[in-house]
């Protein structure tokens, strides 16, 4: 499980630092000139493809309009009832007192239980009566609506039939298989041509191998995995001065971060280790190189006159 750890971190590393997965090259060739050396097969029509899924998604439309049709009829079929229930209601109420009874209490002065259970009755019936119209009246102006609505829906639905016929014929008329290669040259598809990604990778690869092999000594003397990376990939590329000796070129490292004392001691040793190998330039030379971690208060610039 470890190993596996180290593996995947080594991808990782890879793809930051070196570039491993980047694109190198656009170059490609189109496979109306591949097609001779390779073998074709039948494979399922891109385009009929896409009319199958443009069906579904029609019939998904279609079938929630006849839902929605459905859920209004039925809304309207008990949206009847009930007019119909009011209007028997409105005919079973009593009717108003008459005036004559009303002007013969007023005379007389004299209201019996019964002429005011009478007058009581006729208020509720009035009240119940005043309910039933203003409710009858939103009935009806909701079936009014309703009608609309149910116009302007059979026309949606109207115009998605069609639209599922016409994908219909249109679906009919293709292949629902067809060669590989006239559909990938009909789709104009290319195949990538790897051949200069293929040489780059191998030189991020050497890089890479580089890179960790003058990374074990710093690596073995830090002893601390969790950043021993980003130290000496920081060093690696440290800006500095270059100062030719007569038979030497002196590189001095001025890193971007201070290190500490300990770190500083480790990082030196490990450069004097590199400049006790006697390297040399690789431009054919033969001049030797040092290397030595410095600070730009070493240095005294001055331009030549």
């Amino acid at each position: 499980m470890f190993n596996r750890w180290i593996q995947e971190n080594d991808f990782k590393y890879l793809d930051k630092h070196f570039g491993i997965n980047q694109l190198t090259s656009y170059r490609s060739t189109p496979y109306s000139e591949l097609r001779k050396g390779l073998t074709d097969r039948l494979v399922p029509n891109h385009l009929w493809q896409e009319k199958t899924k443009e069906r579904k998604t029609l019939l998904k439309k279609h079938h929630r309009l006849l839902l929605a049709a459905d859920e209004a009829q039925r809304a309207e079929t008990t949206r009847q009832d009930r007019i119909q229930e009011i209007k028997t209601q409105l005919q079973a109420l009593p009717s108003q007192p008459s005036q004559a009874a009303q002007a013969s209490v007023s005379q007389t002065g004299i209201n019996t239980a019964n002429t005011a259970n009478d007058a009581n009755d006729a208020n509720d019936a009035n009240d119940a009566k005043k309910l039933l119209t203003k409710e009858l009246g939103k009935q009806e102006e909701a079936s009014k609506r309703a009608t609309r609505y149910r116009q302007k829906r059979q026309a949606n639905l109207e115009a998605s039939h069609g639209q599922l016929e016409k994908n219909q014929t249109e679906r009919s008329e293709l292949e629902p298989h067809v060669s590989r290669l006239d559909q990938l040259e009909t789709d104009g598809k290319v195949r990538m041509d790897t051949a200069a990604k293929s040489l780059l990778d191998a030189l991020r690869l050497i890089a890479r191998n580089q890179f960790y092999t003058a990374l074990q000594p710093f690596k073995a003397a830090y002893d601390n995995y969790r950043d021993d990376h980003d130290y000496f990939r920081d060093l690696t590329q440290s800006s500095g001065l270059l100062r030719w000796t007569g038979d030497t070129l002196e590189v001095h490292l001025t890193p971007r971060v201070n290190y500490q004392p300990k770190l500083r001691k480790i990082l030196q040793d490990i450069l004097a280790g590199y400049t006790s190998q006697a390297l040399k330039l690789p431009d054919g030379s033969g001049r030797k190189l040092s290397f030595h971690l410095a600070e730009w208060t070493q240095f005294e610039i001055t331009p030549r006159t």
